[in-house]
């Protein structure tokens, strides 16, 4: 029996545009997907369960909007769900990951040494990791980012990923990665074909506004 495997994107109006490649790429890539995306506006996106949440947060980064503040809030936005992956809305799958959410011993998931990036995280929403979350979020007015209160509770609570699961596109050409990430303000959408692989999925048929 193949489980249905929950993916979570989260992004503003602004970036929807962009969101074709990925969704396809997850398509491509994994087995029996279910995408929920969470956005500020009422929108429908080819592929996506769309939740709207109000983006009431500022990131210390200025060129993040406050969108990726959400993850600390996953365990309340759908309290039915047992685990999930984290996607930021700019990365690219390009191998199978269906089998990262697997096993039970374990309630956070990223690629990091010491400190994790939080563009990929894999959610085990046990009653431990559901009382870390309660925690990340009463940091929120703490002048930290959302990346920050991550690593700050779950510093010594998280299983680490290999690097092929959060590889960013340009710094790293040696190892074969399984999700590229798109780090930084050099997007592929603004550099034409310097990232080929972005627009090998990107299908320009994604969005439909209600």
């Amino acid at each position: 029996m193949t489980h249905t495997i929950n993916i979570i994107i989260a992004c503003d109006k602004g970036s929807i545009v962009y969101l074709d490649p990925l969704i396809n790429s997850i398509y491509k890539w994994m087995k029996n997907p279910k995408i929920y995306l969470i956005t500020d506006d009422e929108v429908d996106v080819k592929g996506c369960l769309v939740v709207k949440h109000e983006n009431k947060w500022n990131n210390t980064l200025q060129r993040v909007t406050g969108h990726t503040y959400h993850r600390l809030f996953l365990d309340e936005y759908f309290p039915e769900m047992d685990k999930c992956i984290w996607l930021d809305w700019d990365t690219l799958v390009v191998d199978d990951i269906s089998n990262i959410l697997d096993g039970e011993d374990w309630i956070l998931k990223a690629v990091g040494e010491q400190w994790f990036n939080a563009g990929v995280l894999c959610f085990n929403f046990t009653d431990e990791c559901k009382e870390l979350m309660s925690k990340c979020r009463e940091l929120i007015s703490s002048g930290l980012n959302d990346e920050q209160i991550l690593n700050e509770v779950f510093s010594k609570k998280y299983n680490k990923l290999p690097l092929e699961y959060n590889l960013f596109a340009q710094w790293d050409d040696l190892t074969k990665p399984k999700i590229i990430h798109y780090v930084g303000r050099q997007k592929p959408w603004f550099t034409n074909d310097l990232y080929y692989e972005w627009f090998k999925y990107k299908s320009n048929n994604l969005l439909t506004w209600q």
